[in-house]
């Protein structure tokens, strides 16, 4: 491969095709990726640039944009253009570099595409098309500029004009300079590292002209042991700091001040004992000793920092303070986040004999940090208390008070000399960080969740462990509990206590098995970190034991019968109470071990441990009780008899019995008054019986009455009619069988209890009633006794149809009715008693009317179209309207309607109205027709839910009522050229030919009437002109010129009225401007100078005084500013130092600079309200127009350069100044202070001067100038000092 060079650089060529190879070989990077990569970076920018032109035609993120440039002082199109030239131009020229194949560029193809993309990112930013760009180069140039202002002659010129030109020259005497040498002048604290590895350096300022050739520096160590350090000259020129940096009362720019920076390694006191320069002669000393002590330093102790519990001490955690005391030491504790914010602690050694002047400076409580300490002869003989002492501070003799992490940090430590070592927190450093681990003490329990159960068998019973005051009990754990367990025994010294222990997590619930009755007890517990308290500790557990029954058995013997029973005497052993099942078999008498049946299966119940039950059979025959299984309070079945274990068989026999009631001896019967009684009686025994009995009746009166020979084992008996209310008693009196054994029927009564009445059934009142149809209706019924009763009655609709209706009804509740009609009571029965019916057995029910509504406006009548709807007269747009409505019902009342708006919109309302007449207000808020349906009615009695049933049911339909509105649009009348201010002259508004008019838009019914408000801006009174009958849709109107004169006149559209009637105010939005101007005017406006003398402003106000308005002085640099009166634009016709100008003026101020000396003389001025409106001042000239400009005077000092000049003290040295401008002068000149730049230090001022040249003596150090020069019309100020 060949390698040509080309200006100075070797450029690698293909050798067969010879096109530059690219920069980054193909090798490393494919051309196709790199041709990729490229066009991606470009389309990117372009992207970017797009955004940015988004956000650039944007004013709202626009601002956004402008505060994220870089180039804050031009606009955002500015940077826009500059931004995307550079980055552009950046992509050529890199591609120029990387010469890609196929992208690579040739040098006229470069700049071509350059200029291109530079072209359209000018268009873009600035938004201008490309004829307007190419044919407005000049004015483009003009705004990329920086902003400049129009002088008289219409050049632009700076806005700030530099006035310094008029000051030349400069004077500055010197003094000729003492040597002095100073050891730390800077007065900067220093201390030296505990292990003194890196030494520090200590400045050492000295100012002569002849070097420094020898320096002796006294050294006192901590042990007051003295020593001398001396520093030859080339361990001088070793240790000389070339660039001196500026502070003190030394001047960094004079050239005999030097530094040095003396390395100082040991602790002790220095200062300079000796200082000689080049001539051998000594360097004046300031006296200063300086004490470098080690720097503090604070750590922790090496103490433990593991885990603790709440109420433990810190423990031996305490931080050591290394250095001179005494300190003041910052520390930090966090609890859990929260800062404790300690206080500071000052530490002083806590010996008797301890002493150090540094107590008294305070520079160790760090408020004093500016200045060093200045120690006395007597503190400096004795330096041993700035040794270096330790002092521990312990910060764990407390205890702690809850759980978390406490954190320890050290801030910083502050010496006696004011040294300050800071630290910074850090996690990793033991020295600075320490953290603690608090835990918590958790309560412990033992607790029974069961404690009605005692141990059964079969069943585990668990006692449960319970933490409190544990935040998370998993981050504590494990646990480890040590329980306790004592036998149940007789002797409490005879039982040997058992100890087992357990470990816990409390992921699961804690808990240990209970198998045996006994004590358990928590002995101690303890958590991972910490030992636990211990709360409910000690529990009793119980046993509960199989139960038992011991049954005894005694026959139960009649002398005549034999055996008619058993009864068994129970004893349990368990807990109570007991059930014991059994069952009854009846046998077959000739074969016991067959059942013929199972007569009854059941349980004895027994909350005591002893109980007895008698066995009576039912009747006569064989049977077999068997007791099946046993169960106390916590067994339930656990205990089933071996079958035929508890099983008793005998033959009973029964002993005759005569009864009405096998349960009760004392039998109750009701029974009607006038009515007879039936009751049965049972016989047992051997038929036939003999049965005499007796009726008592309530006025005790005795009946007897005798039955023979029954031989059926029931027997009804029937009383004669009752005709007495109260109680009869039927009793049997003698029972015989056809057996020797007596029958048992002593105490059978029967109690018939008879009414005292026949009820009677009556209607409360007969008035009729009224029923909400869909409700029912309790009707009031009359009746003495509240029981209830069987009624019939008859149902007669109003149209005829007849219905019998049976119910039983609580009379107290009435007669429940549901339909309206007639309700007649036929009969009733109570308590199984017919009753009778009362003469107030008839009433009527009626539904009560249903709410309805109608529309009561007169002259709202409906029409036969549209199904009947209402048609209200038509109304205007945002007017007022309103349908009067009379509801009938009983109030207040719901209307449920919609309203359909003219864009098709359906809006569904719902209104209350507490009163039988009310309105409903017309929508007017939009023109169209708008339609009004009523959908229903409620009032309070036929609510909403109830009609909505009786609808669903298919018996109420409310018919809607429809009304409809037509609301005709508000008039308008628009003033289409309302956007622009017309203007015209006053003399044109006799003519009218040249006048604009005024361009009307009507809408609405024509013809319209249009009222005009006419306000003057002087006035301040508003006049309405009516324009009537207007016929056309566009009118040109003219006729308001007529009330016009000279002056601004705002006019407005007040009201439009059409032929509907309508009438619109709000027409806010059309106005219009008249500008009615005069011929233009102009006059001068006098501003203050910050550039006339103050000679020129006394000749200024004399010619005030004097009232001679010819004299405007104006000094070059000042505004010279004319009011114009009139229509802007405005063209001005002036006059400058013979060069006549013509400028348009867009506002009604003509302003401009004054860049030279010279005389302005207006000419003429013309505005844009006519053509012919012009004032000509050629012809008739105004003095006061003209203006006078003067240059600013100037000085010059000496030659005009910078001199100086150097003097001893005491001498002193002429200084010249000269002066252009016109007498009289006045100067004012200052004194800079050497050692300061730019410190002025005396100012002075000459007044009067009559020539052209001043002198005056100086015999002060210093730098003369003069800032401020005057002559008689103008000044100067130097406003670069």
């Amino acid at each position: 491969m060949d390698q040509e060079k080309v200006k100075g650089k070797k450029v690698a060529f293909n050798q067969k095709s010879g096109v530059p190879s690219p920069l980054i070989p193909a090798t490393t990077l494919d051309a196709s990726s790199q041709r990729i990569f490229l066009i991606s970076v470009f389309v990117l920018a372009q992207a970017w640039k797009i955004y940015d032109l988004y956000i650039l035609r944007n004013d709202d993120l626009r601002k956004v944009l402008l505060n994220k440039q870089i180039l804050y002082f031009v606009s955002p199109e500015v940077f826009f253009f500059i931004k995307y030239c550079f980055i552009d131009c950046s992509l050529l020229i890199a591609n120029f570099i990387l010469k890609v194949p196929r992208l690579t560029l040739g040098a006229l193809t470069f700049i071509t595409v350059a200029a291109s993309l530079s072209t359209i990112d000018f268009v873009l930013a600035f938004n201008v098309g490309f004829p307007t760009f190419v044919f407005g180069i000049p004015s483009i140039l003009k705004r990329l500029s920086f902003s400049r202002e129009l002088a008289i002659n219409e050049n632009f010129v700076d806005p700030l004009i530099d006035q310094s030109s008029h000051f030349k020259g400069r004077k500055t005497l010197r003094f000729a300079p003492d040597s002095s040498i100073q050891l730390n002048p800077y007065e900067d604290h220093f201390c030296l590292q505990a292990l003194y590895k890196k030494p520090v350096e200590v400045p050492i300022a000295y100012e002569t002209s002849a070097g420094l050739k020898l320096l002796q520096i006294s050294y006192k160590d901590l042990n007051n042991g003295i020593s001398t350090l001396n520093y030859t000259g080339r361990d001088l020129k070793r240790l000389l700091v070339k660039n001196t940096p500026s502070s003190g009362e030394y001047d960094p720019a004079a050239s005999e001040y030097h530094m040095l920076k003396l390395p100082i390694g040991r602790p002790g006191s220095y200062s300079i004992k000796s200082a000689i320069d080049g001539k051998g002669k000594q360097i004046k000393q300031h006296r200063s000793t300086m004490i470098i002590p080690i720097c503090p330093e604070a750590s922790f102790n090496d103490g433990q920092t593991k885990d603790r519990c709440v109420g433990d001490l810190l423990g031996d955690l305490s931080i050591n303070v290394l250095g001179v005391p005494p300190f003041t030491l910052y520390y930090e504790e966090e609890i859990n986040g929260e800062l404790s914010h300690i206080p500071k602690s000052i530490l002083v050694p806590e010996e008797d004999d301890f002493f150090s002047p540094l107590l008294s400076k305070e520079l160790y409580t760090g408020q004093k940090q500016k200045s060093l300490p200045r120690f006395s002869r007597t503190d400096l003989r004795d330096i041993s208390w700035a040794k270096s002492r330790s002092i521990d501070v312990s910060i764990g003799k407390r205890s702690i008070e809850k759980s978390g992490n406490y954190i320890y940090t050290i801030g910083k430590v502050i010496d006696g000399f004011g040294n300050i070592v800071e630290y910074v927190p850090d996690g990793t450093d033991s020295g600075t960080f320490r953290s603690v681990k608090s835990h918590p003490l958790p309560t412990i329990s033992l607790v029974n969740t069961e404690p009605n159960i005692p141990i059964l068998q079969q069943y585990e019973k668990y006692l449960e462990v319970k933490l409190n005051n544990v935040p998370c009990m998993s981050c504590e754990a494990p646990y480890t509990v040590v329980f306790k367990y004592v036998p149940e025994g007789n002797g409490a010294s005879e039982q040997k206590p058992e100890i087992f222990s357990k470990i816990f997590d409390f992921r699961t619930p804690a808990r240990i098995l209970a198998a045996r009755p006994g004590t358990y007890s928590i002995e101690t517990a303890s958590s991972k970190y910490c030992e636990c308290k211990l709360g409910t500790s000690t529990l009793s557990i119980t046993q509960a034991k199989i139960p038992a029954v011991d049954i005894g058995l005694e026959r139960i013997v009649d002398k005549c019968v034999g055996t008619t029973g058993f009864k068994f005497n129970f004893e349990f052993m368990g807990s109570a109470p007991f059930r014991i099942g059994y069952q009854i078999s009846r046998l077959d008498p000739s074969n016991p071990q067959r059942t013929i049946s199972l007569e009854k299966k059941g349980s004895i119940y027994s909350e005591s441990t002893v109980n007895e039950y008698e066995f009576d059979p039912p009747s006569e025959g064989s049977f077999a009780i068997e007791f099946l299984s046993l169960s106390d309070k916590y067994y339930h079945d656990k205990v089933k008899f071996v079958k035929h274990e508890h099983r008793y068989v005998t033959y009973f026999k029964q002993r005759p019995k005569a009864y009405f009631s096998r349960t009760n001896k004392v039998r109750q019967v009701s029974a009607c008054n006038g009515g007879s009684a039936n009751m049965s009686l049972h016989l047992e025994g051997k038929a036939p019986f003999d049965v005499t009995y007796s009726l008592i009746s309530p006025d005790y009166k005795i009946e007897s009455y005798q039955l023979y020979n029954i031989s059926e084992p029931v027997v009804f008996l029937t009383t004669s009619a009752l005709s007495k209310g109260g109680e009869y008693v039927l009793s049997l009196r003698n029972v015989s069988d056809s057996s020797n054994c007596p029958v048992d029927f002593k105490g059978q009564e029967v109690h018939i209890h008879v009414r005292n009445d026949i009820p009677q059934l009556d209607f409360s009142t007969t008035h009729n009633y009224s029923l909400v149809q869909g409700k029912e209706l309790a009707v009031p019924l009359k009746l003495d006794s509240d029981h209830e009763i069987d009624l019939t009655y008859m149902y007669t609709s109003f149209d005829g149809h007849k219905k019998t209706k049976t119910s039983t009804i609580n009379p107290v509740d009435g007669l429940s009715v549901v339909d309206e009609g007639t309700y007649s009571l036929s009969s009733f029965h109570q308590d199984g008693c017919p009753g009778k019916v009362g003469p107030a057995n008839s009433i009527s029910v009626k539904y009560l009317d249903k709410p309805y509504i109608t529309i009561i406006d007169k002259s709202d009548e409906p029409t036969n179209q549209n199904n009947g709807a209402f048609r209200v007269r038509d109304i205007c747009e945002n007017s007022d309207g309103v349908v009067n409505l009379r509801a009938s019902g009983v109030g207040p009342f719901v209307i449920q309607y919609s309203v359909r708006y003219p864009n098709g919109v359906v809006e569904n309302k719902r209104q209350q109205q507490p009163n039988r007449n009310f309105a409903v207000q017309l929508k007017t808020s939009e023109s169209g027709k708008y339609v009004w349906t009523i959908r229903g009615i409620y009032d309070s009695i036929y609510t909403e839910k109830v009609l909505n049933n009786l609808e669903g049911r298919g018996i109420y339909h409310f018919k809607p009522i429809r009304v409809e509105s037509v609301v005709n649009p508000l008039p308008q009348a628009i003033i289409t050229n309302k956007n622009n201010k017309l203007q015209t002259c006053i003399s044109a508004l006799k003519s009218q030919k040249d006048i604009k008019p005024i361009q009307l838009s009507l809408s609405g019914k024509l013809p319209m009437d249009v009222k005009f408000t006419l306000v003057h801006d002087q006035e301040n009174k508003a006049e309405s002109i009516w324009l009537r009958h207007l016929e056309t849709r566009t009118v040109n109107v003219n006729a308001l010129y007529e009330y016009m004169n000279l002056g601004t006149y705002y006019i407005s559209v007040a009201e439009v009225r059409d032929a509907n009637g309508c009438v619109s105010t709000d027409n806010n939005n059309e106005k219009l401007t008249i500008q009615v101007n005069d011929v233009p005017k102009i006059r001068h406006l006098i501003e203050e100078s910050s550039v006339i003398s103050d000679h020129g402003q006394r000749k200024l106000e004399q010619a005030d005084m004097e009232g001679d308005t010819e004299v405007n002085y104006y000094c070059v640099g000042d505004y010279i500013n004319y009011m114009l009166s009139g229509v802007p634009p405005f063209t001005v016709y002036y006059e400058f130092n013979g060069l006549k100008q013509v400028v348009k003026v867009k506002s009604n101020y003509f302003r401009r600079r004054a860049p030279e000396s010279g005389e302005l003389n207006i000419l003429a001025v013309s505005d844009s309200s006519s053509k012919n409106c012009i004032a000509n001042f050629t012809e008739d000239a105004r003095n006061d127009l003209k203006v006078k400009v003067f240059d600013l005077p100037s000085v010059e000092i000496d030659s005009g350069e910078s001199d100086e000049e150097d003097i001893y003290e005491g001498d002193q040295a002429n200084i010249t100044l000269r002066f252009i401008g016109h007498a009289p002068f006045k100067v004012t000149y200052v004194r800079k202070d050497l050692s300061e730049e730019g410190k002025i230090v005396e100012t002075e001022v000459i007044d009067n001067i009559m020539e052209n040249q001043y002198q005056f003596s100086a015999n002060m150090e210093g730098t003369y100038e003069a800032i401020e020069i005057q002559d008689a019309y103008c000044i100067a100020r130097n406003n670069q000092i």
